[in-house]
């Protein structure tokens, strides 16, 4: 299969978070078609498209990336993965959205906004709690089996500018979730700065995300894909959140996706200066691993 180069395909030579160019390849595995862009027929693979699949170290900030990006109205402006079709992740909504509401006592005046939302299937656990809901999702044929499911809905992709005209007509949000979208963004500077913005003064950011670690322990070669573009430890994601002016203050680890992390953020300014020992004993964990130096991906 021979790679192909076009309008939809570009290549980074600089870090997405840093900037620096001083990306080291672990990983290579060549030129490959894209996940989820099922062929309709035999006749269609002799011409189906192969973008190069390497992962990148950045010796500067540590971010494990692609840097071959393909256009995401290719990749997500009309999806085929829909939440609403596992037993587990509908499980595992129904307990997330149970201990949000009672962490941070939310009520009928507090509006929830989850970015990536998918099929409203975390929100309408939300919406069970009498909380208000808010998705917004680039799909636009999932943004509409949302709607459809009484989830009101933006179809969109979430940016910063996004963001300033959502709050501008919904206000403020006391919780922002993002559930395996960060990794999916090739700006998640901006994307962080669009959570920001729509934060109550008091609000809380709640991501997860695949964990980077069990990638590499587990040998999860199998979630590398274009949609990936970045591959997240929690010592990663707590630097990008302080450049935009968050603070992380707790982490859950949790098993959905070969092994996740639940990231609690607040603004940088909220008076709330406690974190967790949970977060201390990661990051911990992760400078003894080695989260900072080339050897555990070269021995991946």
């Amino acid at each position: 299969m021979e790679e192909t180069s076009s309008a939809i395909h570009r290549r980074r030579d600089a870090c997405r978070v840093c900037g620096d160019r001083s990306l080291r390849r672990f990983l290579s595995l060549g030129p490959m078609p894209l996940a989820n862009a099922f062929l309709r027929c035999p006749d269609e693979f002799a011409e189906e498209p192969a973008y190069s699949l390497d992962v990148y170290f950045c010796q500067t900030c540590s971010l494990v990336q692609l840097t071959d990006v393909i256009d995401p109205e290719v990749l997500f402006r009309d999806y085929i993965y829909v939440t609403g079709t596992s037993d587990t992740i509908a499980e595992h909504n129904i307990q997330y959205a149970r201990a949000l509401v009672d962490n941070l006592k939310l009520g009928a005046e507090d509006l929830v906004i989850e970015v990536a939302s998918n099929d409203g299937s975390l929100l309408k656990c939300f919406q069970r709690h009498g909380v208000k809901a808010l998705g917004i999702e680039p799909a636009t044929n999932i943004a509409e089996k949302a709607r459809s499911n009484g989830i009101e809905t933006i179809n969109e992709f979430f940016n910063s500018t996004t963001a300033r005209k959502v709050r501008e007509s919904y206000g403020p949000a006391k919780l922002v979730i993002g559930n395996n979208v960060l990794a999916h963004v090739d700006e998640p500077k901006d994307f962080l700065r669009g959570c920001r913005e729509l934060l109550a003064e008091d609000g809380r950011v709640v991501i997860e995300v695949p964990y980077l670690r069990d990638l590499l322990e587990r040998l999860e070669y199998d979630t590398i894909y274009h949609e990936h573009f970045s591959y997240l430890s929690f010592t990663i994601v707590e630097r990008v959140f302080a450049a935009q002016g968050l603070t992380l203050f707790d982490v859950d680890e949790v098993s959905t996706h070969g092994g996740s992390l639940r990231i609690y953020g607040r603004h940088a300014e909220d008076t709330a200066k406690h974190v967790t020992a949970s977060v201390t004993a990661l990051k911990q964990r992760e400078a003894d691993w080695g989260v900072d130096s080339l050897r555990p991906y070269q021995a991946f």
